[in-house]
């Protein structure tokens, strides 16, 4: 037993343990610092692409009641102008849902989406 004490002794391999210790717990600390950093960026990503569809939305929403008020006014009606544009709308969500099947629309946002985060990491 004293044997393998002096032998660990003169490689030194209690500092070499503890080296390597202290390196695994400072690896494991930068991880920690730079998930933080990553999930802070995704996080705020969110919020401004949260505030600018929620901006989009209401500017889309006020031009279509604005398309439709001036199509009542237009037709002399008090209805059909929605009507005409609730029909705009369904025609292109028809189209969209035709070139998604037949392109594979979601295939290319979402590799676009990834291209974006990917460019955006490396920051």
């Amino acid at each position: 037993m004293r044997d393998k004490k002096g032998l660990f002794s003169f490689l030194n391999i209690d500092s070499i343990l503890d080296n390597l210790m202290g390196f695994v717990e400072k690896k494991i600390e930068l991880f920690k610092i730079e998930f933080k950093e990553e999930a802070a960026r995704a996080g705020a990503k969110i919020v401004v692409l949260f505030i600018l569809s929620m901006a989009m939305f209401m500017a889309i929403f006020f031009i279509t009641v604005g398309l439709s008020n001036l199509l009542n006014n237009l037709l002399n009606s008090t209805f059909l102008g929605y009507f005409i544009m609730a029909g705009v709308y369904l025609f292109v969500m028809i189209i969209f849902i035709f070139l998604n099947k037949r392109f594979g629309i979601n295939k290319h946002l979402e590799d676009m989406f990834l291209k974006i985060l990917n460019s955006n990491s490396k920051e």
